[in-house]
């Protein structure tokens, strides 16, 4: 017990605490962000997206080809709410 104090006054010493103490950083370098241009130039490549939601439309028609409304009634008997939230969100669009 007594060799914890020791160590808790060693560390609570104005010394060791200001050598560990927060220093607030530096202010960034004028021209270390210009203003207009973005942060990762490299950025998401043209048409990433887009190439992701038409693979996802097509493996979804796919899919429905496969399964189609078999797999409607058993998620409506199953799943109401799903089936309902489902159903919202393909006819229901606001502007």
């Amino acid at each position: 017990m007594l060799r914890y104090l020791l160590v808790f006054l060693a560390l609570s010493t104005p010394a060791f605490a200001q050598q560990f103490a927060y220093q607030a950083p530096e202010t960034p370098a004028p021209d270390m962000w210009v203003a207009g241009q973005s942060g990762n130039p490299a950025g998401r490549p043209v048409g990433a997206r887009g190439r992701f939601s038409q693979q996802f439309i097509e493996d979804m028609r796919a899919s429905w080809e496969r399964h189609g409304a078999t797999v409607m009634d058993r998620v409506a008997v199953e799943y109401p709410d799903r089936y309902l939230g489902i159903a919202a969100q393909t006819t229901c669009r606001s502007p």
